[in-house]
């Protein structure tokens, strides 16, 4: 199998961002398209950062990832059930990797591995 390559802070709106400790909240998978709405952890250099909270090991912002275009998807490891946090919010756990795989889009977390069939780039919107 391809190795896979990608570096995603390429991605408009994720150039200052820390994918593997930002949060998905939510995750929606249609046949078309696929949507993480995600707490995005910022570093200092995002135009909007702000100091972070006690207790926080980054600023985050509430914001959401979408592929679309999809032509294909393939859903390998999904788990039974999202993570409850202590505070009763629903936690996917993090996007450990973002990488490209030729005519792939390859996105991989504690939600499983999704494969993207897709010659778009996700778009990153800040709520």
């Amino acid at each position: 199998m391809e190795p896979l390559s990608y570096d995603y802070t390429d991605i408009v709106g994720l150039e200052n961002a820390v994918l593997e400790d930002s949060w998905v909240r939510d995750l929606q998978v249609s046949p078309m398209s696929v949507r993480f709405a995600l707490e995005l952890a910022v570093t200092p250099q995002h135009p909007r950062y702000s100091p972070f909270h006690p207790g926080e090991q980054y600023c985050y912002l509430e914001a959401v990832l979408f592929f679309e275009s999809v032509t294909a998807i393939s859903w390998t490891g999904r788990p039974a059930r999202s993570n409850v946090d202590p505070d009763g919010s629903i936690d996917f756990g993090n996007i450990d990797t973002l990488a490209r795989r030729t005519g792939q889009i390859v996105v991989i977390g504690e939600f499983g591995e999704l494969a993207l069939t897709t010659d778009k780039l996700p778009r990153v919107e800040l709520e």
